[in-house]
C-alpha cells in the first residue's frame, strides 16, 4: 500500500499548485500565497466582492443531480458553467458537488430498472467530466450514513465490503474523470468521534483500492457551534489516521441569537482549529452574504459589501495580526450587581453554564464552595454563560427568583472541557414533583428556587444540598451535538441532511429529537396508535424526521427496553411547534417510585412504554421551551416559477434562501431565483 506521508504531501503540493494561480486575478484574497485554498460557494451569478476573500469555488445547488439533469437524458449545465467559468478565469480550483447522493436527485430515477439506474450514474459522470475536464476535486459521494442514494442497490448495494455502492461509484468517477482529485463528504462527522472512526472504516475500503484522494467533512454551524477549538483539533487527527488529506467542505459559523460578536468569538475560536491543523488541504465556507446563507445567521458581509465583526477578524488572521477578541460568549450574559462580583472573575477554570428562562427574568447563580462567583439573568433563548476562576469546591447552579412563570431549564455545564449534563446529576433540589419542590425525577428543569450539583471542579461527585430528594439513577447521556435544525432525511435512522433535502409523504413535518444509550434502542413515532416510522437510535443525540399526513394524538413509544436500554427525548417539533418531553403530562415509560411510568416528567425512558406530545393539529399546550434557532422569514407566495438556467421549478413559499422542500415538491427560493 502507498506511504500515506507521501500521498498527504502530495495532495498539499498539488494544492499549493493549483493555489499558485492566484497570481492571475486582480484581487488578493484572504490565503493568498498559502499552501492551501480558502474557498465558498457560488449560488446563482457570481457577487462582485466574491474574489476579494475566496480563491476557491464550488457550486451551491447547480452540480447537485436533480439540477444537472432534471429530466432523463436532457442536461442542465448552466448553473455549473457559470461557476466553472469564473474558476478558470481567475485561477481558482473549481470542486463539483456531487455525484452521488440521496437528497437532490432527480425524480425521474426510482422509476428506472436497477440497470437503467447504474447507467444513467455513469453516464452522469461521463457527461460531467467530458464538459469539465479541468475540475480539480469532486465530492463523488455525498453523505454516504446521513442520506444514501435510494438507487444505491442498483451500484451493487453493501455487498461483500458493506460499502460496494460507494466503491462502485468512485470507480466509474476514477475512470471518466482521471485528472479529478476525488473525495467523499459527509456531516456530523467533526463532531462525533465514533462517527469518525466509521468513516475511517468506508475510507480505508477506498483507499486500498486507490480510489480516494481526500476526506471532505462538512462542517455546519449546528455541528460545530457548540465545540470547542481543542476538540475540534483532537478530531481532526482521529480523521487524520487515514493519512489522506482533509477539505473542510462547508463551513459556517453563527453567533447565538444572531450575535455579531458570539460569531466573531467563534471564528476566533474554531477557524483556526480547522485551518491551521497539518493535515487540512483547504476549506470552503458555505456562503457568505447575509441574507443568502443556507443557515441564517452566517453570513459575514451584508449584501451592500458591509463586513462584519467575523470577517473583520477573519482579515486580521489572514493579515497575521488577528486581534484577541473580548471574550464574550453568546449572548454575553450581563451580571446583576448583587450578589456577583465586582469584578469579571479570573482564573485558571473555565466554567460554562448552558441555559435558558422561560420569562427572560430568571436569575441565576453559579456557586463554587458555597460562595457566589457569577449571577446571571436569563435570555428566553438556550445560551452559554460562561466565567473564569480559581475557585475550587462543589459547583451548583442555584436559581434564586422563582414566581409567576419564571422556570430555568439547564442543559450542562462544562467544567475545563468536560461536560455534565443536567438530567445526570443525582441532586436537583429545584424540581417540582410528587407536589413538593424537590420531589422532582432527575431533570434538566428548576421549577422553584433550589439548586442542581455538578460535582467539584476536579470532577467528583457533589455534596448533595439539604434537601430530601429522591435518588433514581438516570442513565448518561452523550455529549450534546449542535442545536436543532429540524430537516427531514431519507433513511428511517438517519439525521437531518446538512443541505437542503426533499421529505417523503405528507404535509405534517414531525421531527424527533432523541438519544440511546447503548444505540441499540428501538422507538417508533404513533400517531393515532398507528406507527408511522421506526427508528433504531444512534449514542448521540440527533434529530429523526418524517412527513405524514395522518392526524391525532402523536405519541413517541420505547419498545426494546431491556439491559442498559435507555432513551432520551430533548422533544418533538410538530410543524414547528416544539414541545419539550419534559413538559408533557404523559410520560409512561419514565421509571420512579419503584415502578415503570411512576416517575415525575422527565425526559428519559427507562422503560417500554411511551410519552404523548398532543396532537398533530396542535391540541396539546405544552410549556415549551423554545429551540434556539432563527425562523426565517416567509417570503411571498408567489405561486409562481423560476426559470433556473432553462428549468422551471416551483417558487418556495416560505424558503428564504436556497433550496426547499414544500408542499411535497423542491423549490428554489425568491432570493437565490433572482440572484443567477
Amino acid at each position: 500500500m502507498k506511504n500515506k506521508t507521501s500521498i498527504l504531501r502530495g495532495a498539499q503540493l498539488l494544492t499549493a499548485a493549483i493555489v499558485s494561480t492566484l497570481a492571475f486575478s486582480a484581487n488578493a484574497q484572504l490565503a493568498n500565497g498559502d499552501s492551501k485554498f480558502l474557498g465558498n460557494i457560488i449560488a446563482g451569478s457570481v457577487p462582485g466582492n466574491f474574489s476579494n476573500y475566496w480563491n476557491q469555488v464550488t457550486p451551491e445547488n447547480a452540480g447537485k443531480w436533480e439540477a444537472t439533469e432534471p429530466s432523463r437524458d436532457n442536461m442542465s449545465w448552466g448553473g455549473v458553467d457559470t461557476a466553472y467559468n469564473y474558476a478558470r478565469s481567475n485561477g481558482f480550483p473549481f470542486k463539483q458537488h456531487t455525484f452521488v447522493w440521496g437528497s437532490q436527485e432527480p425524480s425521474w430515477i426510482g422509476n428506472l430498472s436497477q440497470s437503467e439506474q447504474r447507467e444513467e450514474v455513469e453516464e452522469q459522470m461521463q457527461a460531467y467530466c467530458n464538459r469539465y475536464p479541468d475540475t480539480e476535486y469532486i465530492d463523488v459521494v455525498n453523505e454516504l450514513f446521513h442520506a444514501p442514494a435510494s438507487y444505491r442497490e442498483a451500484l451493487g448495494g453493501d455487498g461483500s465490503t458493506g460499502w460496494d455502492w460507494v466503491v462502485w461509484s468512485f470507480e466509474k468517477a476514477r475512470q471518466h474523470c482521471p485528472n479529478a482529485q476525488l473525495l467523499i463528504n459527509e456531516y456530523g462527522v467533526i463532531n462525533d468521534r465514533d462517527l469518525i472512526s466509521r468513516y475511517n472504516d468506508v475510507v480505508r475500503i477506498l483507499d486500498n483500492r486507490g480510489l480516494i484522494d481526500g476526506v471532505g467533512i462538512q462542517a455546519h454551524c449546528f455541528n460545530v457551534d457548540d465545540m470547542s477549538g481543542s476538540q475540534i483539533t483532537s478530531n481532526l487527527d482521529l480523521l487524520a489516521e487515514t493519512g489522506l488529506p482533509i477539505y473542510v467542505a462547508e463551513l459556517d459559523i453563527r453567533g447565538a441569537n444572531g450575535s455579531e460578536s458570539s460569531q466573531r468569538d467563534r471564528y476566533a475560536d474554531k477557524f483556526p482549529a480547522f485551518w491551521e491543523h497539518s493535515s487540512v488541504a483547504g476549506v470552503t465556507l458555505w456562503g457568505y452574504i447575509s441574507g443568502q446563507t443556507w443557515k441564517d445567521n452566517t453570513g459575514i458581509v451584508s449584501s451592500g459589501g458591509n463586513e462584519s465583526q467575523a470577517m473583520t477578524w477573519l482579515k486580521s488572521y489572514f493579515d497575521g495580526a488577528s486581534p484577541t477578541p473580548e471574550p464574550t460568549t453568546a449572548p454575553t450574559p450581563t451580571p446583576s450587581a448583587t450578589p456577583a462580583p465586582t469584578s469579571e472573575p479570573t482564573g485558571a477554570n473555565e466554567i460554562i453554564v448552558r441555559m435558558s428562562g422561560e420569562t427572560g427574568e430568571e436569575s441565576v447563580s453559579l456557586e463554587i464552595g458555597g460562595a457566589a462567583i457569577a449571577t446571571w439573568t436569563l435570555t428566553a433563548s438556550m445560551a452559554n454563560y460562561t466565567v473564569n476562576t480559581d475557585a475550587s469546591g462543589d459547583i451548583r447552579v442555584a436559581f434564586t427568583n422563582d414566581g409567576g412563570d419564571n422556570d430555568v431549564q439547564v442543559d450542562y455545564v462544562s467544567v475545563n472541557g468536560d461536560v455534565r449534563q443536567a438530567e445526570d446529576q443525582d441532586d436537583n433540589t429545584a424540581a417540582y414533583g410528587n407536589d413538593s419542590c424537590g420531589g422532582g425525577t432527575l431533570t434538566e428543569m428548576m421549577h422553584c428556587d433550589g439548586s442542581i450539583g455538578f460535582g467539584d471542579v476536579s470532577g467528583s461527585s457533589p455534596t448533595p444540598a439539604p434537601t430530601a430528594e429522591p435518588t433514581p439513577t438516570a442513565e448518561p447521556t452523550p455529549t450534546p451535538t449542535a442545536e436543532p435544525t429540524p430537516t427531514p432525511t431519507a433513511e428511517p435512522t438517519a439525521v437531518p441532511t446538512s443541505e437542503p433535502t426533499p421529505l417523503p409523504g405528507g404535509d405534517n413535518e414531525i421531527v424527533v429529537r432523541m438519544t440511546g444509550v447503548t444505540g441499540e434502542e428501538s422507538v417508533s413515532l404513533d400517531v393515532s396508535g398507528a406507527t408511522i416510522e421506526t427508528w433504531t437510535l444512534s449514542t448521540a443525540m440527533q434529530e429523526y424526521a418524517v412527513n405524514t399526513n395522518a392526524t391525532g394524538e402523536v405519541r413517541v413509544v420505547f419498545r426494546n427496553d431491556g439491559g442498559d436500554n435507555d432513551v432520551q427525548v430533548d422533544y418533538v417539533s410538530i410543524n414547528g411547534d416544539v414541545r419539550q418531553a419534559e413538559d408533557q403530562d404523559d410520560n409512561t415509560a419514565a421509571y420512579g417510585n419503584d415502578s415503570c411510568g411512576g416517575g415525575t416528567l422527565t425526559e428519559m425512558m427507562h422503560c417500554d412504554g411511551s410519552i404523548g406530545f398532543g396532537t398533530v393539529s396542535g391540541s396539546s399546550t405544552p410549556t415549551a421551551t423554545p429551540v434556539p434557532t432563527t425562523q426565517p422569514t416567509p417570503a411571498p407566495d408567489t405561486g409562481s416559477v423560476c426559470n433556473w438556467y432553462g428549468t422551471d421549478y416551483p417558487m418556495c413559499e416560505t424558503t428564504t434562501s436556497g433550496w426547499g422542500w414544500e408542499n411535497s415538491q423542491s423549490c428554489i427560493s425568491v432570493s437565490t431565483c433572482e440572484s443567477q
